[in-house]
């Protein structure tokens, strides 16, 4: 709630959104993250962990195709795939053919 407080004062403090974005993805309130995120994406538009984390909670979510755009746009703003390959919540999308096309699509083998 304090956070929340917070933000009425300063909406465009980009590192107070993000750990609302953390705080509310921890809790598994994935819309409020995911709502967040894509306000720290208008106002951070090159961060790749920014990209991340929309993929991240997107997949959470069930919507896999908006997963995988967003993790594009990270790998393309030089986010690593092996911190994608490694992060345990997305172990189902990175072992699943979805991936493997994902990766022939970035021309990564």
């Amino acid at each position: 709630e304090l956070g929340e407080d917070q933000r009425v004062v300063t909406p465009k403090d980009t590192s107070l959104l993000s750990r609302l974005a953390s705080y509310y993805q921890v809790l598994e309130e994935d819309g409020k993250a995911l709502e967040l995120l894509e306000e720290l994406a208008s106002l951070d538009s090159a961060n790749a962990e920014v990209m991340f984390q929309i993929g991240h909670t997107c997949e959470r979510m069930g919507e896999r195709s908006q997963a995988l755009m967003w993790l594009k746009r990270a790998v393309e703003s030089d986010y690593p795939i092996a911190k994608i390959e490694n992060e345990p919540l997305l172990r189902e999308l990175v072992e699943g053919a979805d991936w493997v096309e994902f990766l022939k699509n970035m021309e990564i083998e």
